[in-house]
C-alpha cells in the first residue's frame, strides 16, 4: 500500500515543513476537497442582484478523518500541529497523490499545496480500548507568506 504523505522535497517554501509521511492514511470515504471562492452578493430595489469577487483567486479546503489512528500517528499527528499550528506547511492534496499511484507518474512540485491548520486545535475522540483514535483535520490553502513561514 502506497503512502499517502509522500516525501515533498520538490517545491521549497521558506521555513516551510511537510506533512509527516509515517502517517496511516487517512479515510478516503471521508475525504472532501473543496474550491473556495467567495463573492460579496448586495440585493436592490427591482429584484437587481449586484456580485463581485471578494478575493483574487480562489483558494483549496481539504477536511479529512480518521476513523481508527493508532497511538503512534496520534503523536506524529499532535507534534506537528503543534509544531505548526498557525504556520503553513507543504501538503499534497489526496487527489494528487491518487492519480501519481494510478499512473506511476511521479508526484511534481507543481502538485503540492501550501495549507495551513482550519481550526486552531485537534480534538481526539477514543474509540476502542486498545486505544484507537478518531480525529478529523480540515486544512486551507494559503499563499507563501513568510508572515505563516516564520519561526517562533
Amino acid at each position: 500500500m502506497s503512502e499517502y504523505f509522500p516525501s515533498l522535497g520538490a517545491r521549497v517554501y521558506a521555513g516551510a515543513q511537510a506533512v509527516p509521511r509515517a502517517m496511516a492514511n487517512p479515510d478516503f470515504k471521508t475525504y472532501k476537497a473543496s474550491v473556495y471562492n467567495p463573492a460579496v452578493h448586495s440585493e436592490f430595489e427591482g429584484n437587481v442582484i449586484s456580485t463581485r469577487p471578494r478575493g483574487t483567486r480562489p483558494r483549496g479546503e481539504w477536511r479529512m478523518s480518521w476513523s481508527s489512528m493508532s497511538d503512534a500517528d496520534k503523536a506524529t499527528l499532535e507534534a506537528f500541529f503543534r509544531a505548526n499550528a498557525g504556520r503553513a506547511f507543504v501538503f499534497v492534496p489526496f487527489e494528487r497523490w491518487a492519480a501519481s499511484v494510478r499512473t506511476g507518474v511521479p508526484l511534481a512540485s507543481s502538485d503540492t499545496r501550501l495549507a495551513v491548520f482550519g481550526d486552531d486545535r485537534l480534538d481526539f475522540v477514543m474509540v476502542t480500548h486498545e486505544p484507537r483514535w478518531a480525529v478529523s483535520v480540515t486544512l486551507y490553502e494559503t499563499t507563501d507568506n513568510p508572515v505563516l513561514n516564520q519561526e517562533s
